[in-house]
């Protein structure tokens, strides 16, 4: 990544994103780098504004850019709610990287996985 780079951070409001932010943010700044994070609004849970608030308010703790887009999720399409959400998501997420002149964009996501016997 070139020197002063801008990075962006995908921000859900779920534990592993917020941790890749905050750990983002503490190397961005060793790196003299802007940071930016990045929420989309899907609006598909009551707790969705409580989530992009939630985005806010870290981005003014660790002192970086924040931009949320709220985006409309196709409810009747044939790959199911999941997939439509996931298309209109990374849709935003690449409009808003490119809006805000970003090098790179991190994306965190957990994984989970019955134990094996």
């Amino acid at each position: 990544m070139p020197a002063g780079a801008r990075v962006g951070v995908a921000v859900s409001g779920g534990p592993d994103s917020l941790a890749l932010a905050a750990v983002a943010a503490t190397v961005a700044r060793r790196q003299s780098r802007a940071l930016t994070l990045l929420h989309v609004h899907h609006g598909l849970i009551a707790q969705a504004d409580a989530w992009a608030e939630g985005v806010m308010q870290l981005a003014a703790a660790l002192g970086t850019e924040v931009a949320v887009r709220r985006v409309q999720v196709a409810r009747d399409g044939g790959d199911g709610l999941e997939a439509a959400a996931r298309e209109a998501r990374y849709a935003a997420l690449a409009d808003m990287a490119r809006e805000a002149g970003l090098a790179d964009l991190l994306l965190a996501h957990h994984w989970m996985t019955k134990p094996r016997p």
